[in-house]
């Protein structure tokens, strides 16, 4: 029985592993797993399901990282790849931007790159005082604004 167990318990590590495989570039991973959609899970402990939980969360959590970075180190790329899917893109960001991000949207408006994609992006976000910048082509106002609240957000407390 104990050999038997054994080789049950290898046998669930090992779908385990094809199973993490195979959902990791899901986005539904970890939701798939919680619900209990995932197959293998009606056979196999709870501790188990637990921990390959965690295990495809953090990879997915790696992977929202990686592709947040890219998508702020390349906004052109971004909006190449996304250019119809503009709400990916905000998903993928948190709902937020840098100031060099707005910064780089300002640049690109102006030089009547991507207009549509930033201005959809910046409305989806709810950066609607930028839209309306970009749209009316105030520029110098955009950046202005943009540095205002970069100082005020970062200003020292008075004690």
């Amino acid at each position: 029985m104990a050999l038997e167990n054994k080789k049950h318990g290898e046998l669930a590590e090992f779908e385990a592993k094809a199973a993490l495989k195979k959902y990791a570039h899901a986005r539904d991973a970890v939701t798939d797993i919680q619900s209990g959609s995932f197959e293998l899970l009606g056979e196999y402990p709870e501790d188990w399901a637990k921990e390959l939980t965690a295990e495809v969360a953090e990879i997915l959590e790696e992977e929202a990282i990686q592709e947040e970075n890219e998508i702020r180190l390349s906004w052109f790329t971004a909006f190449e790849k996304y250019s119809n899917e503009v709400r990916e893109i905000s998903s993928l960001v948190n709902y937020g931007f840098s100031d060099q991000d707005l910064f780089t949207f300002c640049c690109y408006h102006k030089c009547d790159i991507f207009r549509k994609e930033i201005v959809d992006l910046l409305e989806d976000c709810n950066y609607h005082k930028y839209c309306r910048m970009l749209d009316a082509h105030e520029y110098d106002k955009f950046i202005e604004t943009v540095m205002h609240e970069y100082d005020n957000l970062h200003e020292s407390p008075n004690f």
